[in-house]
């Protein structure tokens, strides 16, 4: 793969920003493309600048203390910056560059960021007395870790057509009940990509893949459930039932389970080609759920779910992305690529 990695540096000293940027121009196996503030403030606006163009940042070195920036910087001002960075782009990498974040002042806050998963790393100024160890190595190994997860910007892309096009349809005529439905989904997004920036941390991919799959699968039913009580579920399930079964074929279980299960609501809400994608969801939720030992989720279900939600939630299709997802197909291969591979097929056409 041969991208561009755009790498902003926020740092109120000109000598620590030249360790970096010296560091960066030694760093020729990639495209590197930085950008510099000297101020909390030059942050906040180059942020918001970015983010108002749809540009945003890979990487980002983040100082914590900008009191000595003369531009009204505060000591843990690098706190408001990540928090702004990952409010535009929960997808960018963001490691703090100082040599205090460990004080007793700075350190709950740091300490409760990483654990949100804002700061994915430290680069700590005590170290330049080796620069080329401590920061070549490290940060070559986020660049390729970014370059192998490239498809979270296609995924962070469609969580945001989801959020649009939910805000935008009634899924209660309670006007409370139809915020707090909403809120949940945005949530369990959010949740998603966290969960999959932190997911090294855990070393735990089985149980961090389960949890998704069903973060997904809870954002579609809640969806599909739209403003309909258990009876009128019941109902248009059994209207369209025969419908379902024409188009699932050997697949479609006659038992639907309760009046408002799962696969009552897919069903209800639609049996055109597209409750193919939504009732595969709907199994690996199942086996993820009740573990199957014929079934192993990986990355591509994962990829799988984002893009079926996408295809519930949207009127328009063709603003679903899929090419850095397509890539990620390209290089891993495994039964799930098949999936994409088909719901791709049908968000095209």
């Amino acid at each position: 793969m041969n991208r561009e990695f755009r790498i902003l540096i926020t740092e109120d000293t000109i000598e620590a920003r030249d360790v970096i940027i010296d560091e960066l121009n030694k760093i020729t196996d990639f495209k590197i493309v930085f950008s510099e503030c000297d101020s909390a403030v030059g942050a906040l606006q180059t942020l918001d600048k970015s983010h108002a163009k749809g540009q945003h940042f890979d990487f980002l070195f983040v100082d914590i203390d900008f009191k000595e920036d003369n531009k009204g910087g505060k000591r843990d001002s690098g706190f408001e910056i990540i928090e702004r960075a990952f409010e535009h782009c929960p997808v960018s990498v963001i490691a703090t560059y100082s040599a205090q974040y460990n004080t007793a002042d700075l350190s709950p806050r740091h300490i409760e960021l990483q654990n949100r998963g804002l700061i994915v790393d430290v680069f700590d100024k005590r170290q330049q007395s080796n620069p080329e160890e401590w920061f070549s190595n490290r940060f070559i190994k986020h660049l390729k870790e970014i370059e192998n997860n490239d498809f979270l910007w296609d995924m962070w892309h469609n969580h945001n057509l989801i959020k649009k096009f939910i805000d935008r349809t009634r899924l209660s005529k309670d006007d409370e009940e139809d915020a707090i439905k909403k809120a949940e989904i945005k949530q369990n997004l959010e949740a998603i990509i966290v969960l999959l920036k932190k997911m090294k941390l855990f070393n735990a991919d089985e149980v961090v893949f389960r949890l998704i799959i069903q973060l997904y699968h809870r954002c579609l039913e809640v969806y599909c459930a739209e403003d309909k009580n258990p009876a009128t579920i019941k109902q248009q399930s059994e209207d369209n039932k025969e419908a379902a079964e024409r188009l699932l074929g050997r697949y479609f279980e006659r038992g639907l389970g309760s009046d408002d299960s799962a696969l009552r609501k897919l069903i209800a809400f639609s049996a055109e080609e597209k409750l193919r994608h939504g009732y595969r969801l709907n199994s690996h939720r199942n086996s993820s759920v009740h573990p199957n030992l014929d079934f192993k989720l990986t990355m591509s279900n994962i990829l799988f779910a984002n893009l079926t939600l996408a295809l519930y939630t949207s009127p328009f299709k063709q603003e679903i992305r899929s090419e850095k997802i397509e890539q990620f197909c390209d290089v891993n291969k495994d039964k799930g690529v098949g999936y994409i591979n088909d719901v791709v097929r049908f968000i095209r056409k």
